[in-house]
């Protein structure tokens, strides 16, 4: 079965933050970090289940891409994969998530 993977507008937002971040230092950064997540979001599209809980929430997921965590939930009714954050690890996951809408943590 195939999902269809939708980027939140949190998401979008956070993907401009760490643009503008990397664009300090090269060019390509940014571009190699955007392909990853690329890559990542191909992944969630034929396994969405593959990848732990983001700290046993049963309601985000999560997946490492390179010094990143990428945050979501599968819609299974609709078959959406919902791309809800993207932060740095070193961030304070578990206060940022009790942020977005709808979560129950």
């Amino acid at each position: 079965m195939s999902y269809r993977v939708k980027y939140m507008d949190s998401t979008l937002s956070d993907m401009a933050t760490i643009k503008e971040y990397l664009s300090q230092f090269y060019a390509s950064t940014w571009q190699k970090v955007a392909e990853e997540i690329k890559k990542s979001a191909k992944i969630l599209e034929a396994l969405p289940y593959s990848f732990p809980f983001y700290n046993d929430s049963e309601e985000y997921r999560m997946i490492v891409v390179g010094n990143y965590i990428v945050l979501y939930k599968i819609i299974e009714d609709t078959n959406v994969v919902e791309i809800h954050a993207i932060w740095h690890g070193s961030m304070n996951i578990a206060e940022l998530i009790k942020k977005l809408p709808d979560s129950a943590l």
